[in-house]
């Protein structure tokens, strides 16, 4: 963790790589299955946080958030397997959004919407949902009239959250959106 906070993601990845070959080892599945999400989350976030152009790895991005995704299902404990599926399924919708693939995007943000609505999250995750749902609303206009008051609804409700509790990565990126509509 303290490679990926100091940006030295190679570094990181080496460690993630290693951890990765001990998964086998350990015996207990719960911890095993939360042990390779944890790591994924990682890789995921290494992969965003890296300079390179979406496009060179998009399709990793995806198919690792899915991965996560349904390793989440199989979580015993509820808080957890409903926080790693929000995690999950907002990152993969994010990735389809920016891939303009709106009917997959909008099944993992419904997905993400109803562990918001059973959940008393409130934190970054909740932030970036509404994030994403102002996206996929932003792109996805046929047939909408008011598609720019809603994306603009979710990008209000996202930064709401964001500036409460001291979101300030997504901020930067919400107000550009925000002009945009």
């Amino acid at each position: 963790k303290i490679f990926f906070t100091v940006h030295n993601y190679s570094k990181a990845n080496e460690l993630l790589a290693e951890a990765r070959r001990y998964l086998s080892k350990i015996e207990d599945l719960e911890k095993r299955r939360k042990a390779k999400i944890h790591i994924d989350i990682y890789r995921w976030a290494i992969f965003q946080e890296s300079k390179l152009p979406i496009g060179s790895y998009k399709d990793s991005l995806i198919s690792l958030s899915k991965g996560i995704y349904h390793e989440a299902l199989l979580l015993k404990d509820p808080n957890l397997r409903s926080k790693r599926i929000l995690i999950s399924a907002n990152s993969t919708a994010s990735v389809l959004i920016q891939e303009r693939r709106g009917e997959e995007a909008l099944k993992y943000l419904e997905i993400a919407g109803k562990q918001i609505e059973s959940s008393e999250f409130f934190d970054f995750f909740t932030a970036d949902f509404f994030e994403a749902k102002g996206d996929y609303e932003y792109q996805n206009f046929e047939g909408k009239v008011d598609y720019l008051d809603s994306a603009l609804a979710h990008y209000k409700t996202a930064l709401k959250i964001a500036e409460k509790i001291h979101y300030g990565g997504i901020e930067r990126k919400l107000y550009p959106n925000r002009a945009q509509v």
